[in-house]
């Protein structure tokens, strides 16, 4: 090159080096990552085939893959080397492929950069990466000092001077850890079982001061992790301020002194601690219960992502529970280093004593470091977490000459973040020793909530420079032993920016460890704005109407302690500006930097991304056009940049780290020749505005072309950002569209943007969120308000819909009834807000019931910002105490000298604890009287608490006020006067309105109290529906007696009318002397909701005499509804009274379905002469009338058996019982009863019928035979259960009640030796499941199965085959049930099959035909590969399905000779399916007819992971339903996902859709007629494989004219290109509409009676349409080798779209397409056209006079004038097409067809043949039987004659075939003695179809 190019990639390192080392430059020998060493990780098939090392930093010098290993040598890599140790678990291991990574050593042939390039394009690595050096975040350069001010803050460090340590103390005192509060706590200074891993150079293992527990060297790989490498002493420093031992009389005490370290060494030999050895450690800790890990250590300039291994390792601990803190670094900048920046880690900086940032100015003096601080969002992995103390006392190397402290085994200044952050793991360690379960999360939650906030540098709450603040022990602690719940803003960041009118969302994450959270409350500016008492918690602040400035958010954590936890941050509200720069940067980029106009050289492009958050710090909000942009240009270019663009782009991404794709560039600049001519800000006026959606990040992309020449300028403003510029430039190729490779720089040029706000129409806001209306009693009322602002400058318009129990309207009073008009409140309410203005509306909340009213107020409206608003309602409703008495009365009857006790309940119904009295007396009295016909507070009550009292007593009385006005009238006064002798002592407020009741007294003698209430606007306060409760304590004096008399008056307020007035009396009765006769207990109590008190009362007859008894039972209750409720109590004394008597016989017995009268006179009688009342129980089977004493027994229908029942006699006071047995009958009058006692081993016809009275077993060492003729009736519903065999044949199984269901043939296969059972010529009749086989398998051949009556439906299936089943099945007829035969198997695959032929399946039912769903023919379930053939399936909602589920195995089910037809109207109306292919099925289907089906065939596989591969061929489909086609969306062919069938010879007629394919599905179609279908063929799909050979038709006369409007041949959606070549589509008037699809349509013919005048209709599609003959009219369609003329087709009225000689479609397709099979160009349309001339012979021999026909199979010659010459020997014998002769005499004979087509002749090959004289005679009674097991085929002896001479017959030939119409091959010759073969199903295969030749 002409000038050398150094690139030097250094890692800022986390460092606080000396003074002399770093006063402002990074250490310049420390490399970013080693030079020598790179790290690949391995493809799972590189590891499989490799040799590689096995242990933890083994080597080797090859891998055993020559590939590898020869990029190896090229490279110069000499070893791979294991990068990691074996992890615990394993399964992680292999998942993320951790123990993938190995490390390449390079001798330096390459460089890492090359090295790295070249291994991530190999096969067999799975990317490639540096192996980075992380370096430590201390360097302390200072003399001794003794305090620790991090634990206790005095002000005690001395500042730095230019002799150490020795100014002036600095600090703020108090500003600390509050560590000694801490370690005064329970946990004291930590429990030795919590572990801190440091890792770092090591640990001086000798150290006195420290806990050790076994570590490791990860660094050397051995077991001796010591502080003992070319720079040490960090590592030991580290442990003692995290864990020196406490109260140990040594050095220092650390923060957890009482805890454990695990040192663990990551620095080499040589000091370098490289990113595998962190990896190892981490994994270790891990894996060796450590609870913490302290890495003080990183490296800059490395994000998460890029060492992926490295993230690995930090997740895998995280997820192991280890909370893991790492040093934010030294450099005081914005950068937060690696691995700190990581999601899974704690950031840690360093706080100084005066509480801030320790920066290069901050008071402790060390002008030569200070904490980096990160990103300006809250909880942003590139943002600081937390702050910890550092300058600090710490261990040092033991002895002499080495550390920090060559004469001592402490140093006194240990500084940097090195030391800040294992005072943060200490802290954390501190509180797992208090709570052990804390996870990383919980740690992290309770560190930021309880840190101590740092207001110098950021301001109040989080902010970017000190995070959440200093760690605080105490207070963290607290947390856990306080019970402190922990509280967390999480959203907006700390410092947000927010334009004026923003809706903002506050979202808080709130956690108790031992409690739960039970409130957070939402503060701006310490005002409440909302609650919210669920998570998550959050609010969304409407800030309308709030003035631009700073507000605090605070919020405020609360748990079920009432402890609170409050968190806050600041944002800022600004208006939105035109005009603003972003970017802070001043520096100014060199000369030969890469920037926008920076010519160094000669084609430049590059990228940065501006922040949503920087725009709208700048106040830029979105969303706003861009208008223009520009760069501060400080170095003017001297070379002019060609074709130079600026690109603006929305992006997610935060920076440049990588190239982001020019997916939706959009340029909005671009000058031809650009060459800036003046400095500063050079802007850019944008083509079209650029609208920025105020929500991504936006980027900004420059570029331009190749230049004449470079030059060393150009140059501009920008802001130091990690990755904030992307470029690529070069001086031969133009960059502008290069979206690879390149570099990145921390230089992002500083923008200028010029914006315009966007017309914005409506913008709504509502204000406040949320309302919480609190808790109500049900029936009230509570109002609340809202409030609707229309910001924008159009009229709002909308609608307010309100959830249950919430109504809303625009004025607090007219909401509510009046008598005469109707309700304004509604739930449905329109509102219409003009620009600028805004509405109050008032939500009311009356609960009818009560319960929890939470839910939405939907706000609708036509907003443009939101015009979907939810404001979030809640409130509930409380019951009063509400009185429910179990009974009206309480009555006993007994006689004289008896007692008895009744027991009643009194329930509490309402919602708060109901009090009552209860007292005995002759009556008591509640009044109220309305002295004002009014009817405005009409039915408004005051009632009391009690209903009697006592002289002399002193109680509370509780007066409840409830307004029951209907026509909004509130109450605002009450009068109750007390008569003299009653004492008020004093009297609260009347409470429970909307404000209280005040009394104008509250004591005194006989005096009258007022209370009266107004709100400010002059309105009562207890609104209708409301109630107000008052407590008044009074002193009852003991002279008072009789009635006591309350008068009260209760008025209402002046509203539409004068005030209304209700005047009543409450008269309380005095507590009289208890009756003799009657009491209970107990007279008082309270009844907490929904509970009830039992109350006993006790009647005594002991010494009264015969009578009757009243008294009033008086119940005194706080119910404001019911304050009394009053029971009359009767007792009536008897004359002694006597037991009734039954004596029943011991049974009684009649026949089933029959009813027997008993009349119970006689059994029943009564001492007293008493009426009696006769009861039964205990009957379950049998139903009992009884009437007088006349008892009607009946069983349920169908039933038999005993039953006992339980009769009882009553004479109103003693009752007697006793037992009867009733026994009902079977009436069987012939035949044999069968049952477990008598089960003949041989049934003959002479004892039949056979009659089955209960359950049998046929067990597995019994044989029965059923002799032809039998009738066996079943009277049971169960099964006849078959485990050993039956042999029925010409048998009848039926119920023997006419309606029975019973249990049907159950045979299941047991071990041991046992005979098949044969069913044979048997009808099985009324059977739920007529034959269930299970393990084995019976011959079922000619069975009749079916209802009695066939137009019912059985909820059965006729035939169930499962196990290991393999039944032969032949012709067998089953009617009517839901499901005709289901064959289930397994997921393995069984070497036998069922073989099932000759199937009649119908579903006669009527009304189930109408109603019942899901009906099946045949269900196949499983892994099967079942033969069925020659089967008819009538009238089933699905008449075929097959099912495998078994993703491993995929099943071949075959189905031959099938129809299928729906007769019924309401079958074909339906969602009904010819045949459904479901699952992992390669079923083959050949000659199905499938009419009248819904979907004719649907396939389907929802396996994932595999695809299904069916093959059907020769199907036929067709709907002649005219509702099917016109009215349904009825198709053909259903293909769903994961499926590809082969369709071969398909002929689908009369469908809506012909074919469909959904998504995921896909089609091999070829060779196949789609007739009359609407939409021929309608894809979803995005691929799909090309659609050729194939005919597309409409019979124009032969569809209605709408019918045909509307047909197109292909649907095409979401489908990137798809292939349609070589077919034929013949009348059709469009042939696609195409939709986001592409359209490759090439070498069709489309041809119709008219010209096609748009037939393609795109949609966002696109189409290819070339080599095709298309009836366009007078023109040729647009396209390459499009031709527009006749095709000259055979007969297309025929559907014979072959071509004809001279059709011009011959040759015309695609030249490079593949050529026809005769090697010429290939022809356009489903058929290429050849020509010869050829015919077929019948199979010889041939004889003398027998007739034979030669058929004409000609190809070509097609046309009318075509003609044929049949030359015999020679000599022209016909010219018929075919030729059907006979020839008269024996000899040999050469035959040969001549065709000629116009100028076209053919002639066809000689077919040679010998015609003899002989006569044969063909094999008589060809006959294939099922028999023990095998099939066997027989026929009868052949003989053969001439002239009546009888011919030796040498052998006979068997041939099979698959099809009765197909190829037969030989399969056996047998001798001519043979008559049978048995035949070998395994080696038949398929083949099922036999014939037999004679040979001679």
């Amino acid at each position: 090159m002409k000038r050398q190019l150094c690139v030097i990639l250094m890692l800022l390192l986390l460092s606080s080096i000396t003074a002399v080392a770093l006063q402002r430059y990074k250490d310049v020998n420390r490399k970013p990552y080693a030079t020598d060493l790179i790290k690949i990780k391995l493809s799972a098939e590189a590891v499989s085939r490799a040799n590689l090392p096995a242990g933890l930093y083994a080597e080797k010098s090859s891998t055993g893959i020559n590939e590898l290993d020869q990029l190896m040598s090229q490279t110069g890599a000499t070893k791979i080397i294991r990068a990691h140790r074996n992890i615990k678990n394993t399964s992680w291991e292999q998942q993320t492929g951790f123990d993938r990574w190995f490390l390449l050593k390079l001798n330096g042939k390459t460089t890492v950069g090359e090295a790295i390039k070249q291994f991530k394009a190999n096969r067999y690595i799975e990317t490639a990466i540096p192996e980075y050096i992380a370096y430590p975040a201390a360097v302390p350069n200072d003399p001794y000092y003794t305090n620790n001010w991090g634990h206790n803050n005095t002000a005690q460090l001395p500042g730095y001077t230019a002799y150490g340590h020795t100014g002036a103390g600095v600090g703020t005192v108090g500003f600390d850890s509050d560590a000694q509060l801490a370690w005064n706590q329970s946990q004291s200074y930590g429990s030795a079982n919590i572990i801190i891993a440091i890792i770092d150079s090591g640990v001086d293992t000798a150290h006195p001061d420290l806990r050790l527990v076994a570590g490791y060297d990860f660094g050397d790989n051995d077991s001796n992790p010591m502080d003992n490498s070319a720079e040490p002493g960090h590592g030991t420093a580290c442990s003692g301020i995290a864990a020196a031992k406490a109260n140990n009389s040594l050095g220092i005490t650390g923060i957890a002194g009482g805890c454990s370290v695990m040192p663990l060494k990551v620095a080499d030999s040589d000091g370098d601690m490289y990113f595998t050895a962190i990896e190892n450690a981490l994994t270790y800790a891990a894996d060796n219960n450590a609870h913490i890990a302290s890495m003080s250590l990183g490296a800059t300039d490395v994000a998460e992502g890029d060492s992926p291994s490295t993230d690995a390792a930090l997740n895998y601990a995280y997820n192991a529970g280890v909370v893991i803190f790492a040093a934010t670094g030294n450099e005081n900048n914005s950068t937060i280093s690696y691995p700190a920046n990581q999601t899974s880690v704690i950031s840690v900086g360093a706080a100084s004593p005066t509480g801030q940032r320790k920066s290069t100015s901050s008071s402790d003096g060390e002008y030569w470091w200070g904490s980096n601080y990160g990103v300006a969002t809250q909880n942003n992995k590139n943002a600081v977490d937390i702050m910890a103390p550092t300058i600090l006392p710490a261990t040092d190397l033991t002895g002499t000459g080495n550390g920090y402290n060559t004469s001592g085994d402490y140093y006194l200044w240990f500084n940097g973040t090195s030391c800040a952050t294992p005072y943060a793991a200490g802290v954390a360690a501190l509180l797992l020793s208090k709570d052990p379960s804390l996870t990383p999360a919980q740690i992290f939650s309770i560190l930021t909530s309880s840190a101590t906030d740092m207001t110098s540098d950021g301001g109040v709450g989080w902010d970017r420079y000190t995070g959440y603040g200093m760690v605080n022990a105490n207070a963290a602690l607290n947390t856990i032993l306080g019970g402190m719940p922990s509280c967390t803003i999480t959203s907006p960041a700390n410092g947000a920016t927010f334009v004026l009118n923003s809706t903002i969302t506050i979202n808080v994450n709130a956690d108790d460890i031992n409690g739960t959270i039970t409130s957070v409350k939402f503060y701006i500016n310490n005002t409440l704005y909302n609650t919210d008492y669920s998570a998550p918690y959050t609010w969304d602040w409407n800030a309308t109407g709030f003035i631009a400035g700073t507000y605090i958010i605070k919020a405020v954590a609360k748990d079920n302690s009432n402890n609170e936890t409050t968190n806050e941050i600041s944002i800022s509200l600004i208006q939105p500006v035109s005009e603003a720069i972003i970017g802070t940067g001043t520096y100014i980029t060199e000369a030969t930097s890469a920037s926008p106009v920076n010519v160094w050289y000669k084609s430049l492009h590059g990228q940065s991304v501006y922040t949503k958050a920087e725009l709208n710090a700048a106040g830029i909000f979105g969303p706003v056009n861009i208008t223009r942009l520009g760069f501060n240009i400080v170095g003017l270019p001297l070379v002019a940049m060609p074709n130079f663009v600026v690109r603006l782009k929305h992006t997610t991404a935060d920076n440049v780290s990588s190239w982001i794709n020019a997916d939706n560039l959009v340029t909005v600049y671009s000058n031809p020749n650009y060459l800036p001519t003046e400095t500063g800000w050079n802007m850019y006026n944008f083509s079209i505005p650029f609208e920025w959606n105020g929500e991504d990040n936006l980027l900004v992309d420059t570029a331009f072309g190749v230049a004449s020449s470079y030059n060393r300028s150009g140059t501009v403003q920008f802001t130091s950002i990690g990755n904030g510029y992307r470029f690529k430039r070069n001086d031969d190729n133009d960059q502008t569209n290069v979206f690879s490779e390149g570099e990145t720089s921390f230089q992002r040029p500083n923008i200028k943007l010029i914006v315009e706000q966007i017309t914005i129409g409506p913008q709504i806001s509502v204000n406040p969120s949320s309302l919480d209306f609190g808790g109500i009693p049900a029936g009230q009322t509570q109002t609340r308000q809202f409030t609707i602002q229309n910001y924008g400058n159009e009229t709002l318009s909308g609608t307010i819909i309100t959830p249950e129990g919430f109504t809303v309207s625009d004025s607090l009073r007219i909401n509510l009834l009046t008598a005469d008009n109707n309700a304004f409140s509604r739930n449905t309410f329109s509102f219409t807000i003009p620009a600028g203005t805004s509405n109050t509306y008032i939500l009311n909340f009356s609960p009818l019931t009560a319960g929890s009213y939470n839910g939405n107020v939907i706000i609708s409206s036509n907003a443009e910002n939101n015009p979907l608003i939810n404001l979030q309602v809640t409130g509930s409703a409380y019951l009063p105490p509400a009185i429910e008495v179990s009974t009206n009365s309480l009555t006993a009857t007994l006689d004289a000298g008896t007692q008895t006790n009744q027991t009643f309940t009194i329930s509490n119904t309402g919602g708060l604890p109901l009090s009552y009295q209860i007292s005995i007396s002759e009556d008591s009295v509640y009044t109220q009287k309305i002295t004002k016909a009014d009817k405005s507070i009409a039915g408004s009550t005051l009632t009391l608490n009690y209903a009697d009292y006592e002289p002399g007593a002193t109680l509370d009385w509780t007066f409840t006020l409830y307004n029951n006005s209907t026509d909004v009238e509130w109450l605002k006064d009450v009068y109750v006067t007390f008569p003299d002798g009653i004492i008020v002592n004093s009297a609260t407020n009347f409470t429970g309105g909307t404000e209280d009741m005040l009394p104008d007294l509250t004591s005194g003698n006989g005096i009258t109290i007022h209370w009266h209430g107004l709100t400010t606007s002059g309105w009562g306060v207890v609104q209708g529906g409301q109630s107000a409760t008052a407590t008044v304590n009074v002193t009852i004096l003991p002279v008072f007696y009789g009635d006591l008399i309350l008068s009260y008056t209760i008025q209402g307020d002046v509203y539409g009318s004068e005030p209304h007035q209700i005047d009543g009396q409450i008269a309380l009765s005095q507590i009289l002397t208890p009756i003799p006769w009657f009491s209970l207990e107990p007279m008082q109590g309270e009844v907490l909701p929904g509970e009830n008190a039992t109350i006993t009362s006790y009647f005594s007859a002991l010494t009264t005499q015969p009578g009757i008894y009243n008294a009033l039972l008086n119940i005194a209750s706080n119910d404001p509804f019911q304050p009394l409720t009053i029971l009359p109590v009767c007792m009536n004394v008897l004359q002694p009274n006597h037991p009734p008597v039954i004596n029943l016989p011991e049974n009684f017995s009649f026949n089933a379905n029959e009813a027997l009268l008993v009349d119970f006179t006689p059994y029943v009688s009564d001492p007293d002469n008493d009426p009696l009342t006769l009861t039964c129980s205990g009957n379950t089977n049998i139903n009992v009338t009884i009437t007088g004493l006349q008892v009607s027994l009946s069983s349920l229908h169908n039933w038999y058996g005993t039953e006992i029942i339980f009769f009882t006699v009553s004479d109103g006071m003693f009752q007697t019982s006793d037992s009867l047995t009733v026994i009902v009958l079977l009436n069987i009058t012939t035949g044999v009863i069968v049952d477990s006692d008598n089960l003949p081993t041989n049934w003959t016809v002479n004892n039949s019928p056979f009659n089955i009275v209960e359950p049998i077993v046929i067990t597995t060492d019994q044989n029965i035979t059923l002799e032809p003729g039998i009738v066996v009736q079943i009277w049971n519903d169960e099964p006849i259960n078959v485990l050993g065999s039956i042999s029925a044949n010409n048998v009848t199984f039926a119920p023997g009640f006419p309606d029975l269901l019973w249990g049907g043939l159950e045979i299941t296969g047991t071990t041991g030796n046992r005979t098949e059972s044969n069913i044979t010529n048997c009808e099985i009749l009324n059977a739920v499941n007529a034959i269930t086989v299970n393990n084995c398998s019976p011959v079922i051949n000619t069975v009749y199965i079916a209802p009695i009556d066939t137009t019912a439906l059985i909820n059965g299936t006729g035939i169930t085959i499962s196990g290991i089943s393999s039944p032969p099945i032949n012709n067998v007829t089953i009617l009517s049930y839901h499901t005709c035969i289901q064959v289930v198997r397994d997921a393995e695959i069984l070497p036998n099959e069922p073989f099932i032929n000759n199937l009649v399946l119908r579903n006669s039912s009527v009304v189930p035909r109408q109603e019942e769903e899901n009906t099946k023919g045949i269900v196949i379930e499983g892994n099967s590969n079942v033969i069925i053939s020659n089967a008819e399936i009538k009238d089933y909602n699905t008449a075929i399905k097959v099912e495998n589920t078994n993703v491993q195995q995929s099943a071949t089910p075959s189905l031959s000779n099938i129809r299928i037809r729906n007769t019924s109207s309401t079958l074909r109306n339906e969602d009904k399916c010819g045949i459904e292919l479901k699952g992992n099925e390669n079923a083959i289907l050949y000659d199905v007819r499938i009419e009248e089906c819904n979907k004719g065939i649907k396939i389907e596989n929802t396996e994932t992971g595999v695809s299904a591969t069916p093959s059907l061929d020769f199907i036929r489909i067709r709907n002649t339903s005219s509702t099917l086609r016109q009215e349904l969306e009825n198709i053909g062919i259903l293909v769903e996902s994961n499926v590809i069938p082969v369709l071969r010879d398909v002929q689908i007629e009369d469908a809506e859709t012909g074919i469909q394919i959904n998504a995921g599905g896909n089609l091999d179609l070829k060779y196949s007629l789609l007739l009359n279908c609407q939409t021929g063929l309608k894809n979803y799909s995005t691929e799909l494989m090309p659609i050729t050979r194939n005919s597309f038709v409409i019979e124009e006369d032969q569809v209605p004219p709408d019918f045909l409007q509307n047909c197109v041949a292909l649907s095409l959606n979401n489908i990137l290109n798809f292939e349609f070549s070589n077919n034929t589509l013949y009348g059709y008037p469009k042939i696609a509409v195409v939709n986001s699809a592409h359209l490759n349509f090439i070498n069709n013919i489309v041809w119709s009676n008219s010209a096609l005048n748009n037939p393609f209709e795109c949609v966002n599609g696109t189409y290819n349409v070339a080599y095709n003959d298309i009836n366009y009219g007078s023109q040729v369609f647009p396209g390459t080798g499009n031709i527009n003329a006749n095709p000259n087709f055979v007969n297309a009225l025929e559907l014979d779209f072959a071509l004809q000689y001279n059709s011009p479609c011959i040759d015309a397709g695609y030249p490079d397409a593949e050529p026809d099979p005769d090697g010429t160009i290939a022809d356009m349309g489903c058929y290429y056209y050849h020509h010869c001339a050829v015919f077929e012979s019948p199979e010889g021999p041939f004889y003398v006079q027998q007739p034979l026909q030669f058929i004409n199979t000609s190809i070509g010659h097609n046309t009318p004038e075509s003609y044929a010459t049949w030359l015999l020997n020679g000599i022209p014998v016909s010219n018929d097409y075919n030729l059907n002769t006979i020839i008269d005499t024996w000899g040999n004979y050469d035959l040969q067809l001549v065709m000629t087509s116009g100028p076209l002749v053919d002639s066809s090959s000689v077919f040679q043949f010998n015609v003899i004289d002989e006569t044969p005679l063909s094999p008589q009674n060809v006959v294939l039987e099922f028999l023990e097991n095998n099939y066997i085929l027989r026929w009868d002896a052949v003989t053969l004659s001439v002239s009546q001479t009888p011919i030796t017959i040498t052998n006979y030939k068997i041939y099979a075939s698959e099809d009765p119409y197909g190829t037969y091959t030989l399969y056996q010759i047998v001798p001519a003695s043979s008559r049978q073969i048995n035949l070998n199903l395994s080696e038949l295969g398929s083949k099922r179809f036999f014939k037999v030749t004679a040979e001679k």
